[in-house]
């Protein structure tokens, strides 16, 4: 075997390598998803099913258990809130300045700052900024 089979015998190699590891961070990242989209449907579920609660109870006159029952699914929407923070921050990978950038332009409230900022990385360099930003654009 000479030098050019070698080359081309290692390039394949290291290709078939590289195409196995993306297979293999494609499945666990539809895992991931899958997990979550079934995460939050069950929340989404939970807090409608007490708003609806809510409303018969208000409809029976039963307004003190009524006002309980909303403050349940008051509770369900802040956790709700919050996991969408999570995975908003988890596949977006924002900046403190992307999420200041998302208020400016209305994507989020601004009253939700510090939820998100909590999940967000510290403000990078000038060339990843720039990198970022190239990407946002092109992809």
């Amino acid at each position: 075997m000479d030098i050019p089979d070698s080359i081309k015998l290692g390039i394949t190699v290291v290709s078939g390598i590289i195409a196995l590891w993306q297979i293999k961070a494609r499945l666990n990242i539809q895992k991931i998803l899958q997990q979550e989209s079934f995460n939050l449907h069950s929340s989404v579920a939970l807090v409608l099913g007490n708003c609806q609660i809510a409303r018969d109870q208000i409809i029976n006159n039963q307004i003190p258990n009524a006002i309980a029952t909303a403050g349940q699914a008051e509770g369900g929407t802040q956790m709700l809130l919050k996991q969408t923070v999570k995975l908003i921050c988890h596949y977006h990978n924002p900046t403190d300045s992307d999420i200041d950038e998302w208020i400016k332009r209305g994507k989020i409230n601004q009253q939700y700052k510090p939820m998100f900022l909590s999940h967000s990385e510290k403000n990078r360099g000038c060339l990843p900024s720039i990198y970022k930003i190239i990407v946002r654009k092109l992809f």
